[in-house]
């Protein structure tokens, strides 16, 4: 009777099992099919900004509009990416760079992107600065120089407006200030076409020495960045990288990217001359590595690239040894950078 009973219990809890497992292995047998937008794969990074290089290299200039806008977008996709946002900001800032680029692809002698969507519910900021840029795109004789600075001072506005939304004004408010600095970018670059346009051709004897213009254009150009700025105490890596530090970088990126033709980048990393000197060797060299991929995350790319940790080495400041521990860290913090060099045509 015992042994009947058992049998019974087991054949209900297998039957309930069964009955459990139905519906999931129904789901299992499921076809997917290719036509869903959720399994396919999206427009990667790197498939987008080769598409990007392929135009350029057909003859589109990089600082057409279009283009620019397209790069700008792909650009902010890339810093909230690593920024680990999860408001749908990267897939949507994505998206428009896919869809500009597509549009260029497609349809020659086209200027998509003139319109620029608040993505993921970003705020609408600074209705003047709209207008003052919208102005300069609708200026289509001089839109072949200001392109690039009108169309990233756009997204940078976006951006701003994605900060507010997310974490209030206080974070938005450096976002607003690149985009003032490409308004003005911009403005420079439109009044310099106008000048340009209008002045008349005049035969112009050849510079004694060739060379020695081009060797003017590529001097390389240095750019000083507070290591105390950029990353968490005695930390190098991405996640340690702080904001003002990567918007340090976000604005230095802007700047290169605006250059014609980068020959060399070179970027070192310092430290101050406390603790040990082999573990400050490390932590620059690991600190330049880390700002060289975040600019190269962000397309600035060169013919060649340095990266140098020179630990306690050239140090910058004059501080005696006699001061008090808290005031020597302080007077130290010159010491404690990373330097970008850049060689190219500006």
């Amino acid at each position: 009777m015992k042994c009947d009973a058992m049998k019974r219990q087991l054949i209900l809890a297998w039957l309930a099992g069964a009955a459990w497992l139905g519906p999931l292995a129904a789901i299992a047998q499921t076809p997917v099919s290719a036509a869903d937008p959720k399994v396919q794969a999206p427009a990667t990074f790197e498939k987008v900004q080769l598409r990007l290089n392929t135009l350029i290299a057909k003859g589109v200039p990089a600082s057409n509009y279009s283009v620019a806008k397209a790069q700008c977008w792909l650009d902010t996709a890339r810093s909230q990416r690593a920024e680990n946002d999860r408001s749908g900001y990267v897939d949507q800032a994505l998206a428009e760079s896919a869809r500009i680029t597509a549009e260029l692809e497609t349809r020659p002698g086209t200027n998509p992107g003139f319109e620029t969507p608040l993505i993921a519910r970003s705020n609408r900021l600074r209705d003047d600065l709209w207008a003052q840029l919208a102005l300069l795109k609708n200026q289509s004789e001089t839109l072949i120089c200001s392109g690039r600075s009108v169309a990233c001072a756009e997204v940078r506005l976006v951006r701003a407006g994605h900060a507010d939304a997310q974490t209030g004004w206080r974070q938005a408010n450096p976002y607003i200030e690149m985009a003032q600095d490409g308004l003005r970018h911009a403005r420079e670059a439109a009044a310099a076409c106008v000048v340009k346009s209008a002045t008349p051709a005049v035969p112009v004897a050849p510079p004694a020495s060739t060379s020695a213009v081009i060797a003017a254009e590529a001097g390389p150009k240095r750019f000083d960045l507070a290591g105390d700025a950029l990353f968490k105490f005695n930390e190098s890596g991405r996640s340690a990288m702080l904001v003002a530090g990567r918007l340090q970088l976000d604005k230095l990126a802007i700047e290169l990217k605006s250059y014609p033709r980068i020959e060399k980048i070179r970027v070192i990393g310092y430290t101050d001359r406390l603790g040990d000197p082999g573990y400050n060797d490390r932590l620059s060299y690991e600190r330049a590595v880390t700002v060289m991929a975040y600019l190269e995350a962000l397309g600035v790319h060169a013919q060649e690239t340095v990266v140098q940790g020179l630990g306690e080495k050239e140090p910058v400041s004059n501080c005696p040894a006699t001061l008090a521990p808290a005031a020597l860290i302080q007077c130290l913090q010159p010491d404690r950078r990373v330097t970008v060099e850049v060689t190219g045509a500006r």
